[in-house]
């Protein structure tokens, strides 16, 4: 998401790093309970406080948390399910 890595050919050779989006996809049940995954704490801190970020991605330097943070997301499979019947037949 950070990194430019689009290789030639790939689809991806015009993504830009600043407008890409991260979303978390997983059953609605990990969404309601947040903390029965670790991911859970972890994305709930990540989208509320930029500094958590820079706090874990020590490796990085002079990145727009605030933004990167507001670039992240959860979706979850029911809602997919929603707007596209049949998306998920799992579901059912």
């Amino acid at each position: 998401m950070l990194d430019n890595t689009s290789q030639p050919g790939s689809g991806l050779e015009n993504r830009d790093p600043a407008n890409s989006l991260f979303s978390l996809l997983t059953p609605g049940s990990f969404k309601r309970y947040p903390r029965s995954r670790l991911y859970g704490w972890l994305m709930r801190e990540y989208i509320t406080d930029p500094n958590a970020l820079k706090r874990d991605l020590t490796h990085r330097e002079e990145m727009d948390w605030v933004g990167l943070s507001r670039r992240i997301g959860w979706l979850i499979f029911e809602d997919l399910e929603q707007i596209r019947p049949g998306a998920c037949p799992w579901l059912l």
